[in-house]
């Protein structure tokens, strides 16, 4: 048993994946758990939720983790879709240029693309996912299996 520090998400492609930690079987989908005791442990989804469920945790606890758990693997997803948007093929951009048809005009209306997508890459999603590790900092003194 040991506490929790960081927990991320990430989606693989088939020659990027590694074992799991817990059953070793070849994963693509992996959470990725940082220890306080320094290790770092990577686990497939299934993998994963046994050893959520072995916590100790109660059902009001449960369902808090799983929802911060949620929003990590939802940002994380969001985040690598950012990675791979072009100018053309960035709606939010898009609708940022052409939706503001008033006198009051949006922040980004009118400011190159590059600027936008780095801003969301650099600085909205970083501070998405130091949100989202502030609520796993919630379950910092919950013992949970490794």
């Amino acid at each position: 048993m040991a506490k929790i520090r960081r927990i991320d998400f990430y989606r693989t492609g088939k020659q990027d994946g590694c074992l799991c930690d817990r059953c070793g079987q070849y994963i693509q989908n992996i959470w990725k758990v940082e220890y306080a005791d320094g290790i770092t442990a990577r686990f497939g989804i299934d993998c994963f939720e046994i050893l959520n469920k072995e916590s100790g945790l109660t059902t009001f606890g449960m369902k808090e983790l799983n929802k911060a758990l949620k929003r990590i693997r939802k940002h994380r997803e969001l985040y690598e879709a950012e990675l791979l948007k072009t100018e053309e093929t960035d709606d939010g951009y898009r609708e940022e240029q052409e939706l503001y048809d008033w006198k009051d005009k949006g922040y980004w209306y009118g400011k190159p693309w590059e600027e936008y997508h780095e801003w969301r890459i650099n600085e909205f999603f970083k501070f998405r996912f130091e949100e989202d590790q502030k609520e796993i900092e919630r379950f910092s003194k919950v013992n949970f299996a490794r």
